[in-house]
């Protein structure tokens, strides 16, 4: 069987976890080995582990899932492998400076094999320079700086273009194409020497094929250190290149770009990219990815009153088509005082909505009675009357049958199609109140067949269909 690995799990989002899950169950699952590695401190924050995690989620159990945790170095261990990686240097010859440098690099590695290998790296070009190493003279001052002192060392032996090359690298925060690095330092030729001397000295790493090859930081520890050592000023300028040399290559998705022009200190381009991305992962179902480019927009770019208005509809449709109803409910309500009747009605009906099947039944209902209420409708008060109107709404629709005459919806009046949509929300409210559902579900059938506007017939015979198919 095929064995893929995937690293770094951490960073993906909801929707590609629930893209994983579709794509590992039945019907017809691959014959796959999966490896997701992640790191165990970041799996909290993870919106993919997450979703993974999600008992509601959880796949078939015909799968072997099984959750393997990489244990950290114990002291033994980890001086075993310092010790290896000194063997090949001049300590070999010396057993006692050997385990004293093994000891010093234990002591400030927190036991981290890539720590271990870069300090080890570190001494033994100390060591061969003349300077001595044992547990009386750590590798660095302090356990904190050493990893930044390792890096520190090896920028300082770089050319400007090489540093500014791995600055730009660090700030994308993701691989990048050569040719996007290469734009961005407007220098051709001496890009490639540049990156030449990143991969010498173990900063980056090539990753894809000739001619689409990007590159990347080595690990994400050399990332966070250097980023944490750029002034503000300076971090904005390589934003600002990556935005402007992404676009020149003319494929760069909006996402990318708003990240980097917001990183750049230039919130409305910022914002019109991101609500570019918001609309590109609605079209592609990733409705979490969807809602964090509306907010975003939202937040740097919101443009006049009416646009800001239409990014919070969507935001909350996003929402709401992510499962997340109880944050959406309210972004529609908020909208609705703010816009005509007929929208506010149809606002506040999707509010009631999701706030019904998110389990917010009290103010599902409160919310319902709005919509009722505007359109000359009200609900039953009591258990009692709500069977009636049910034994009321079922007889008249077969009484009248399903015959209607089509009609075009310019051709019905508004306010009746208004009464039809305020009892689409039936299907929510069955989830709380099965007998007020089924009432509902009869009125909005028996009001789109008087209206004789096609779409919401067929709406309503199909959940005609459903509510007989539970009888």
């Amino acid at each position: 069987s095929p064995v893929l690995a995937i690293d770094d799990v951490q960073w993906g989002d909801a929707d590609s976890a629930r893209l994983l899950g579709e794509l590992l169950v039945p019907p017809d699952p691959p014959a796959l080995l999966l490896i997701a590695v992640f790191r165990s401190e970041e799996a909290d924050r993870s919106p993919l582990l997450e979703e993974l995690r999600r008992p509601s989620a959880s796949p078939s159990s015909d799968l072997d899932i099984r959750e393997i945790t990489v244990e950290e170095l114990n002291r033994e261990q980890a001086l075993r492998l310092a010790k290896s990686l000194l063997a090949e240097s001049s300590l070999a010859d010396d057993a006692a400076r050997l385990c004293e440098g093994a000891e010093a690099i234990c002591d400030e590695s927190d036991r981290s094999p890539f720590l271990i290998e870069e300090l080890a790296r570190h001494m033994i070009s100390a060591v061969a320079a003349g300077r001595a190493f044992g547990r009386g003279n750590r590798v660095t001052p302090d356990p904190g700086p050493a990893l930044r002192e390792v890096i520190a060392g090896r920028i300082e032996r770089l050319s400007a273009g090489a540093r500014q090359a791995f600055e730009l690298i660090c700030a994308s925060g993701r691989p990048v194409e050569l040719a996007v690095v290469s734009a961005a330092l407007k220098l051709e030729a001496e890009s490639y020497g540049a990156i030449r001397s990143l991969r010498t000295h173990r900063l980056v790493q090539l990753r894809g094929s000739t001619g689409k090859a990007s590159v990347d930081v080595f690990h994400d520890r050399i990332r966070e250190t250097v980023l944490d050592d750029i002034a503000p000023d300076r971090l904005r300028s390589h934003h600002l290149l990556l935005a402007e040399a992404h676009q020149q290559a003319g494929n760069a998705e909006p996402y990318l770009l708003a990240m980097h022009y917001r990183g750049a200190g230039e919130p409305q381009r910022a914002g019109t990219f991101a609500e570019q991305a918001a609309d590109d992962a609605a079209a592609a179902l990733a409705f979490d990815r969807a809602a964090e480019m509306y907010r975003m927009a939202l937040e740097l770019n919101p443009g006049p009153p009416e646009h800001a208005r239409e990014l919070k509809v969507r935001l909350a449709w996003a929402l709401s088509e992510a499962g997340r109803g109880a944050d959406a409910a309210p972004l529609f309500m908020e909208v609705a005082g703010d816009v005509a009747p007929a929208e506010a009605l149809e606002l506040r009906r999707r509010a009631a909505e999701q706030w019904l099947v998110s389990g917010y039944t009290d103010k599902g209902m409160n919310a319902l009675r709005l919509v009722m209420d505007a359109v000359g409708l009200s609900l039953p008060a009591t258990p009692r009357a709500t069977l009636i109107d049910l034994l009321i709404a079922r007889a008249r629709l077969r009484l009248r049958g399903m015959r209607f005459e089509q009609r075009d919806q310019k051709q019905v009046p508004p306010e009746v199609l208004l009464r039809v949509d305020a009892c689409s929300v039936s299907t929510a409210l069955s989830f709380v109140n099965t007998i007020l559902g089924a009432t509902l579900q009869a009125r909005y059938l028996l009001y789109a067949l008087q209206a004789g506007e096609p779409f919401r017939i067929a709406v309503g015979m199909g959940r005609e269909g459903v509510f007989h198919s539970t009888e």
